[in-house]
């Protein structure tokens, strides 16, 4: 029996079908891709030690990945996960592929890979020795980890003796697909890639079979870890390569919403940066796709020349960005600061030159831009400032608007 008929044992299970059971003949849409070919992507991708000690990253010029490692006999746990988390569409299967190299199996050392947070996910584990599929839930108030190891696996356990014939080596690179539909109940399977056939060795089914939702949420981040108990010898989790797609297209369903300023921003007679509107998300609203659509400036006064900037967390000096909600959104900004606070360094992931009395309206979308808002792994969401600095002239006066885009 070929390879790829041994892919299509068990129509429905096959990587020929979508997780709603859809023939995969539409192209996937990808809601986020990393390849780390210049650098560790530091823009998409938060890599922090979380607990203990003696954690590392390392990034392999050569190889085009990133590897984590923990110490010998020292308890730690490192990750490396995306700062945005991605937003599933009720409907529309939602498709994850991650390439590493695992490791080999060892006492004390647990590794994962997949698309989950601290509360919820879906992920490949191995555990000590053992490997698992887990549907992480949060849905009673507390976490709950559904490990299934190997030996149950319900499709293929990939040990030699299933449908595909593999033998699953995660010493080995391997590309890991998770594939799921939600709408709070519907099924999940595991699987990996191999010469380039899907083989599924487990699902989750959950509707008829469970009394409330599966997971907590489905908009979730990419997320590479590993941990030891104190116990075990160093080892090492390679994070090469991902994508993250919507099968059947993409619609951003959601809201648009705006921030204005009304309190006229008056700039010193200086070069200096200032923020004109600054915005964040509400801590906790991770889950929320965030992306700003464009931006309305105006200077009334009598500059030549001004540049415009949006900033991603750039350092703020003087006195503080003040924070407050903006109605009906998860989003909330400073429309109030003076020429008392300024901004330095940061990220300008957009700028302009326009002169005086000149109305600046800047699409910041697809046509230009991915940009989603993120979140760090210690909560700390990003910041977006619509800046302004006079080139020539003297003070001058400015008016903004930001606009932005929320998917649920």
């Amino acid at each position: 029996m070929s390879f790829a008929e041994r892919a299509n044992i068990g129509f429905a299970d096959s990587g020929a079908v979508t997780a709603f059971g859809r023939l995969r003949a539409a192209q996937p849409v990808s809601l986020f891709q990393s390849k780390l070919l210049a650098d560790t992507r530091p823009l998409d991708w938060d890599d922090a030690q979380t607990s203990g000690a003696g954690t590392s990253s390392t990034y392999n010029t050569n190889q085009a990945s990133v590897t984590l490692g923990v110490g010998v006999t020292t308890a730690g746990t490192r990750v490396r996960q995306s700062k945005v988390w991605f937003n599933y569409q009720p409907g529309r299967g939602k498709l994850v592929l991650m390439s590493a190299v695992i490791g080999a199996g060892l006492a004390g050392i647990t590794r994962r890979v997949g698309l989950f947070e601290t509360n919820n996910g879906l992920y490949f584990e191995l555990a000590g020795t053992t490997l698992n599929v887990v549907r992480r839930t949060f849905t009673s108030g507390v976490v709950v980890n559904n490990a299934v190891p190997q030996a149950s696996w319900n499709i293929d356990k990939m040990n030699g003796s299933g449908p595909s014939g593999i033998t699953l080596d995660t010493s080995k690179t391997n590309i890991y697909v998770i594939d799921f539909e939600w709408l709070g109940v519907g099924r999940v399977r595991m699987g990996v890639n191999v010469n380039g056939v899907t083989f599924y060795c487990h699902e989750f089914l959950n509707a008829n079979n469970l009394t409330l939702v599966y997971m907590q949420i489905p908009n979730l981040p990419c997320r590479y870890e590993i941990s030891n108990d104190g116990t075990a010898a160093s080892a090492s989790l390679v994070c090469i390569c991902c994508n993250v797609s919507a099968e059947g297209g993409a619609t951003e369903v959601g809201q648009t919403f705006s921030a204005s300023r009304t309190a006229v921003m008056t700039t010193l007679n200086s070069t200096v940066i200032f923020p004109l509107i600054s915005i964040r998300r509400q801590a906790n609203r991770s889950y929320v796709f965030v992306s700003p659509v464009n931006v309305d400036l105006v200077c009334s006064t009598a500059a030549t020349v001004f540049n415009w900037y949006l900033i991603l967390n750039p350092t703020v000096a003087g006195v503080a960005l003040a924070f407050t909600g903006i109605s009906g959104s998860v989003i909330e900004a400073d429309l109030v600061s003076t020429n008392a606070t300024s901004v330095t360094g940061g990220t300008i992931i957009q700028g302009g030159t326009t002169a005086a009395g000149t109305k600046s309206i800047v699409e910041t979308t697809s046509q230009v831009s991915d940009f989603r808002l993120g979140v760090t792994l210690a909560n700390v969401q990003d910041i977006i400032v619509l800046a302004v600095q006079r080139l020539t002239g003297t003070t001058e006066s400015f008016y903004g608007t930001i606009n932005w885009h929320e998917s649920y």
